[in-house]
């Protein structure tokens, strides 16, 4: 996909597309947003953004399965990376963030789902998100499920805002269907 148009893309939307392949997105580096409405298998997405150094902002409302098949190392090596939106999140898989071992500074990860909580495959995906500064942003009604759910308490006692109060989840409200258009 890296071509020499395609390294000076700095929007990528695929309005209609509903999987991705491995490195589809490699080193894209000019790219800072990329927004797939649709696209909801994530789980063969091996190193799919990475080294997308520019990259800020990755909006999927429809994602289910991250990484749960060869989806290692997704957002690795994604420096500027900020912002996550998951809508659909069922399953994250161990690897599927490829945080810890590549600098990046996500400050929000998003999961809109209302109807659940996303099972996490492995103490990797949780280790990768506690070793960063992001925030897990859920609905308010799960707000107590996720930060009671297995491997999810974890996360959410990792982070503390410096009085001992646990800060890892939060709750994102009053309307969460905003943020599909970050």
């Amino acid at each position: 996909f890296a071509t020499n148009t395609a390294s000076k893309l700095t929007e990528i939307r695929f309005p209609n597309a509903v999987n991705c392949s491995a490195s589809l997105f490699a080193y894209l580096q000019a790219v800072t947003k990329v927004y797939a409405p649709r696209m909801y298998d994530l789980s063969n997405c091996r190193s799919t953004f990475n080294g997308c150094s520019s990259l800020v902002n990755i909006n999927l409302p429809a994602a289910a399965n991250i990484g749960t098949a060869d989806g290692s190392y997704t957002f690795n090596n994604c420096p500027n990376l900020w912002t996550l939106l998951f809508g659909n999140a069922t399953t994250f898989g161990n690897y599927s963030m490829g945080l810890a071992y590549s600098g990046n500074d996500i400050r929000a990860m998003v999961i809109t789902r209302q109807d659940g909580i996303p099972t996490i495959s492995g103490s990797n995906f949780v280790n990768a998100v506690n070793a960063t500064s992001i925030i897990v942003y859920v609905p308010s009604a799960l707000l107590t499920q996720y930060q009671s759910a297995t491997n999810w308490t974890t996360i959410h006692q990792a982070k503390t805002d410096g009085q001992g109060n646990y800060n890892g989840i939060q709750a994102i409200e009053p309307n969460i269907n905003d943020l599909r258009e970050l």
